[in-house]
């Protein structure tokens, strides 16, 4: 039994002695890069620190396109393997950290087995305060709400649903200045992502109005259509008739064809 004991102590030492002393810090940082790499993601990683047990601690990590258009901040990550996952050979990363007063959590599935040799990621968001998140930022939404969202990501495609909730926007959306987002309470919507993002669906509701925009973004270009939809109680639709008239289908009820060639980054007027 004491033989069993130190051969189990032995074992756990070994594998902690690998991971504090073998494994550098660089690859693992590496790794986290080319895992999100491959979908089109950059990471910019401060204040790394590895953990005792195969688990990591991260300061903040800012989050953005290829092409370096910011994304997202995540700070006080901390991420680790799964020991379960090990036992049943499907060895993944579970993370969570915190982005704008809420939290972001997932699963990175460290086998590589997607069909270009990439990995499956699942991450999940709730309580996220809009306010300072960069990517909606750069589409001209600005002001609080309660984001929450369900984002699954395999090589190059992937898809994303989200809300948000107890909106107070301000502005509006790049390009769309005829259409102030202070009217709109709540959000809800899909996304598919290959190499362009599709929008499925994306519904906005306010008090008597009511729109729905689908299209396509592809990098900095956006094609859309917005339907736009209000009933006697909506006190603004005589100044809508007025800006929006040639779009009119039928009494309160617009359809607005939307293409915009150049979405600004976030430090660009």
């Amino acid at each position: 039994m004491k033989k069993a004991v130190i051969a189990i102590i032995a074992i756990l030492l070994v594998f902690i002695g690998l991971w504090l002393v073998v494994v550098p810090e660089a690859l693992i940082i590496s790794h986290m890069e080319a895992a999100l790499g491959r979908q089109g993601i950059k990471l910019r990683i401060m204040g790394f620190s590895k953990g005792l047990l195969y688990n990591f601690s991260v300061g903040q990590i800012h989050v953005s396109t290829e092409k370096d258009f910011p994304i997202v901040i995540v700070s006080d990550l901390h991420a680790g393997i799964d020991f379960l996952s090990l036992l049943k050979f499907k060895p993944q990363l579970d993370f969570s950290g915190g982005v704008s007063g809420g939290r972001v959590y997932g699963v990175i599935d460290l086998r590589g087995q997607g069909t270009g040799g990439g990995r499956t990621i699942n991450v999940n968001g709730d309580g996220i305060n809009i306010n300072g998140i960069p990517a909606l930022e750069r589409f001209g939404v600005r002001g609080n709400g309660n984001l929450g969202f369900d984002l699954h990501l395999m090589d190059d495609t992937g898809e994303a649903r989200f809300s948000i909730r107890e909106a107070r926007f301000e502005g509006a959306f790049s390009g769309v200045d005829f259409l102030p987002l202070d009217l709109f309470q709540s959000v809800r919507g899909a996304l598919t992502i290959k190499k362009t993002i599709t929008v499925k669906s994306l519904t906005l509701e306010g008090r008597g109005v009511y729109s729905r925009i689908n299209g396509n973004i592809n990098g900095n270009s956006v094609d859309m259509n917005i339907e736009l939809m209000v009933d006697s109680s909506f006190e603004l639709e005589p100044v809508l008739a007025e800006v929006l008239g040639s779009y009119r289908v039928s009494p309160g009820y617009y359809v607005i064809p939307f293409s915009h060639a150049a979405l600004p980054s976030s430090g660009q007027p």
